[in-house]
């Protein structure tokens, strides 16, 4: 489920003829607005027999239905919802409603489920100090790589910066040195594989051995319920029903999307995990997943997503040099488990 929000900066205009004023009362007279449905205004001189005031006068602008933005302190005002937002969520159906996005006139915002974030995009309009940068949204709700900092939110009127210790301090405690939660009680560790190479299942228990500075001697997260049959990684999906049940962590479509994992999707791209194939292991590519030992084959993001922005080949991954550095994995402390279907 998506929806998108269009913040748009209206031009300084006046009311004048041809305008057509939409009221939500009905009736034919045009000398009564409270019974009006549809009021044409052929001229400005309508404006005052139409009880409808000018906005040229500030102190005329709370009796107007309908108004137009004369100066840039109304935007504010002027957050417009894109047409097929509403189509698209549906309370009646349980569907929740997203908190408001935090963002600037003219970027597009877009609310990602089931992830549960803001993403913007386009050139910001106003405020003048960044105008015609990156769109980008404010708060813990926006896509952590679609945040803009703090200076440029409070420029746009979003004070962010408490708010986000609030909840950095929150996920240290949850977390306790760890990298991101998995499901509600298993944290997750990555660790930078620490050799150059094929991304191997060798390499990934040396890597999760090693640690990364905040835990070692870790065990490898399986990238499949099916892997845990090694007895060399750990599934958190060990049983029927659990939302990790038969999911790739490598795979987005209908795996890792069903997973409502929070953290930033964009982390998983550059990493390789453990699989019961031999040698060899995943790596997120797209929507889907890549063998690692095809040096000739590629990783893209997924549409959606802003990196790597170009395609990195797994011979890039394998030498460190390309976008997304050296290859990468999840681990975690639970030693090697087995699923129920591995029993």
């Amino acid at each position: 489920m998506r929806m998108s929000i269009l913040f748009v900066l209206a031009a300084a205009t006046t009311l004048g003829s041809g305008l057509e004023l939409h009221v939500n009362t009905t009736g034919d007279s045009a000398d009564d607005l409270a019974a009006a449905d549809t009021l044409s205004l052929d001229s400005t001189e309508d404006l005052d027999a139409a009880s409808t005031l000018s906005s040229d006068s500030t102190e005329d602008l709370a009796a107007v239905d309908t108004l137009s933005v004369d100066s840039t302190d109304d935007l504010d005002a002027v957050d417009t919802l894109s047409s097929d937002s509403a189509e698209e969520i549906k309370p009646e159906t349980g569907d929740k409603i997203p908190p408001y996005a935090q963002s600037f006139a003219g970027c597009a915002c877009d609310w990602l489920e089931p992830r549960g974030y803001w993403a913007c995009e386009g050139k910001i309009a106003f405020p003048e100090e960044i105008m015609g940068r990156e769109c980008g949204c404010c708060g813990i709700k926006c896509l952590k790589s679609n945040r803009k900092s703090d200076e440029e939110c409070l420029a746009g009127g979003f004070d962010q910066k408490a708010e986000l210790e609030a909840e950095r301090k929150r996920l240290e405690e949850l977390l306790k040195g760890a990298d991101l939660l998995i499901g509600t009680d298993l944290p997750g560790f990555i660790v930078t594989l620490p050799d150059k190479g094929q991304c191997t299942t060798t390499l990934i228990k040396k890597a999760c051995t090693a640690g990364n500075g905040k835990a070692k001697d870790l065990t490898p997260l399986c990238d499949h319920t099916a892997y845990s049959n090694t007895n060399q990684c750990y599934t958190p999906g060990t049983y029927s029903g659990s939302k990790f049940w038969h999911k790739h962590f490598s795979h987005w479509s209908s795996h890792r999307q069903m997973m409502n994992l929070d953290v930033d999707d964009e982390i998983f791209y550059g990493m390789c995990f453990f699989t019961n194939n031999g040698a060899n292991t995943l790596a997120p590519h797209s929507n889907g997943h890549v063998w690692t030992q095809n040096a000739h084959s590629s990783i893209s993001k997924r549409p959606g997503l802003h990196k790597p922005k170009n395609p990195v080949r797994i011979s890039q991954m394998n030498a460190g040099n390309g976008e997304l550095g050296m290859w990468r994995t999840i681990c975690v402390k639970q030693a090697p488990n087995r699923a129920q279907v591995q029993r």
